[in-house]
């Protein structure tokens, strides 16, 4: 996910009204109505009546599960974000660690190179450890 989604999400979740949001059901002579309840707000989702046949349907049970899902998003929206946000600072702190343990190890190997006790590896070993390790 780029920078620009994330910001863009959570731009649209900011400009949500607060929570908590609520799924509630209303059934009235088998009228169904699906709403999410915020504060200050009701959402209506979805609003239909149920035939006799389509009582034993499991279908119409989906209208809910989307109502559920609209009312959590207030709160997992957040969590996500949070999580993103985290996860991303935690990828730049290894990067960075990874980056300074790379250019350790070009140090010491250069100064193995320029080892005056030592002299030069007439056999390449440090040039080859060089190229496995970077």
């Amino acid at each position: 996910m780029t920078k620009k989604e994330l910001e863009a999400i959570e731009a649209r979740e900011q400009a949500a009204s607060p929570g908590p949001w609520e799924a509630r059901i209303w059934n009235i002579n088998w009228e169904i109505t699906y709403y999410v309840s915020m504060p200050n707000d009701i959402l209506k989702v979805s609003c239909y009546t149920l035939e006799d046949h389509e009582r034993e349907d499991e279908n119409y049970r989906y209208v809910n599960d989307n109502a559920e899902f609209i009312a959590h998003a207030r709160q997992d929206i957040p969590a996500l974000i949070a999580e993103n946000k985290r996860l991303n600072a935690e990828l730049e702190r290894m990067t960075m660690e990874y980056d300074s343990a790379v250019a350790d190890v070009e140090t010491l190997l250069g100064e193995i190179d320029n080892c005056l006790v030592c002299g030069p590896s007439p056999s390449g070993n440090v040039r080859k450890i060089r190229k496995k390790t970077v």
